[in-house]
């Protein structure tokens, strides 16, 4: 009983002090360096239902809002189902990179991502789009 009881303590105290490291991190009034511009739920495009013979394109913007150049590291695609191009390689400040993607799909819904990987992040930033691919003639 003494056991549990000190376990949940721990477990009450390692919460509040997440609580309030996070709080104090907000505090700060640091902004974010990368945003994304004007996109559908921001990170996540819906490309709603489409025609086999009709490919579309998810494009997305993302924003450098901080003062140092950002330099793309790796665009890597969940599966090779689909195209990336990225229109450059580094983003100055208040620079706008277009992330630009073709499914050639296979017919029924999907969910793809994408990681792009940036120097000095640790934390990748993942794109999401999604749809529906309906079958030649449906």
């Amino acid at each position: 009983m003494k056991s549990t009881h000190i376990s949940s303590l721990i477990g009450v105290t390692i919460g509040v002090a997440i609580f309030f490291c996070y709080h104090y991190y907000q505090s700060l009034g640091r902004t974010r360096i990368i945003e994304f511009k004007p996109t559908v739920n921001n990170n996540n495009i819906n490309l709603g239902q489409y025609d086999i013979r009709a490919p579309k394109h998810a494009i997305f913007e993302v924003v450098n809002n901080g003062d140092q150049d950002i330099i793309i590291d790796k665009v890597i695609p969940d599966c090779d189902c689909y195209s990336v191009t990225v229109n450059k390689d580094r983003l100055s400040p208040n620079d706008t990179l277009i992330v630009d993607t073709k499914y050639d799909a296979y017919p029924g819904p999907f969910l793809k991502k994408i990681h792009l990987h940036f120097k000095g992040h640790a934390t990748p930033i993942v794109l999401f789009f999604k749809g529906k691919v309906l079958r030649e003639g449906l």
